[in-house]
């Protein structure tokens, strides 16, 4: 045989035509091959981004557990909060509650002929008014726990004046024996656009002065009015607090170490932190601070001149008590 004038023996031919077969089934080979790796590669790719799919997965399981616990926690931490201001108020209810009880009860089995109407009054003012503050403190329980809906919470007119009077005297009934001296210094009749919960700020901080006062010392309250502002100035005596313990007064759980000493069992260190983010809320400016005074000692324990200071603006203002 011969190719291209090369002349080749049967035995070179038949070599060629192995050669050739082999070099068809390594291509054939080849190709299967190739369409395996691409297979695989495919494979691969396909269980890493399954593989990153379920990771993710976990991951965002895992963020929303985190999350589930920190909004349990925090949703504890509202609980307590509201439980320990409620009993503050229900005290009071009970007290005078109990001291209505009195006045029927003398009427009706000490033959006393002449029904004591006014301290009746008092104290059904005094549970109307406590009534009236138990029910925004579950206002600002509800809208605390739903923080998205708390911009809507309602808004009305508040005469911090009139709070404050009817508050105190809330504040002492049926506390005879414990009753403390409450002197206002006005008159306001100013008005503050503001959210409904701002009169439980006024009670937590006259209920933080009566708790921790000296019982022969008066609680001062004062307001002074400008044409668009109201300043009103909370001063009473109680356990001394050095310059950096005034700092962490609206810190959750803190208590100063005199107070600690004074009132051990008496007190969580929430009240002036929750009395804080009420007033933020309501567009209130305050400061916690110390008046100058001469310090006095009691028992081995140092006593000052205590203040807070409250800053209501813009208000409306009127010359008649009737706002």
């Amino acid at each position: 045989m011969s190719l291209f004038g090369k002349k080749y023996s049967k035995k070179d031919v038949e070599i060629r035509n192995i050669l050739n077969e082999e070099s068809r089934r390594l291509e054939k080979e080849k190709v299967a091959f190739e369409a395996k790796v691409a297979g695989f590669n495919q494979y691969r790719e396909s269980t890493l981004a399954e593989f990153a799919e379920k990771n993710q997965v976990l991951e965002k399981e895992k963020s929303d557990v985190a999350q589930l616990k920190q909004k349990y926690e925090r949703q504890m931490e509202l609980i307590g909060d509201f439980t320990h201001e409620q009993k503050r108020i229900n005290e009071r209810i009970d007290r005078a509650i109990s001291t209505t009880r009195s006045i029927v009860w003398r009427h009706r089995n000490d033959s006393v002929l002449d029904l004591d109407t006014t301290n009746l009054v008092n104290n059904w003012k005094t549970i109307e008014g406590l009534s009236d503050i138990s029910n925004k403190r579950m206002e600002l329980f509800e809208f605390s726990v739903a923080p998205g809906l708390f911009k809507k919470l309602a808004e009305e007119s508040v005469s911090p004046y009139k709070c404050f009077e009817k508050i105190y005297k809330s504040i002492n009934s049926g506390f005879d024996k414990e009753a403390r001296i409450f002197r206002l210094e006005g008159p306001s009749y100013a008005s503050f656009r503001t959210k409904r919960i701002l009169p439980i700020a006024f009670f937590i901080l006259l209920d933080n002065a009566w708790k921790y006062t000296i019982p022969d010392k008066e609680i001062l309250i004062t307001f002074k009015e400008s044409e668009k502002n109201l300043t009103v100035v909370i001063t009473n005596w109680g356990p001394w607090l050095e310059n950096d313990e005034i700092e962490q007064l609206t810190q959750r759980g803190y208590r100063g170490k005199n107070a600690l000493i004074t009132h051990r069992d008496n007190g969580k260190g929430l009240g002036l932190m929750i009395a804080k983010n009420i007033l933020d809320a309501c567009g209130v400016k305050y400061q916690f601070m110390k008046m100058p005074c001469t310090p006095i000692t009691i028992k081995n324990i140092k006593y000052g001149l205590f203040g807070v200071e409250l800053n209501f603006s813009p208000i409306q203002v009127s010359n008649s008590p009737s706002l």
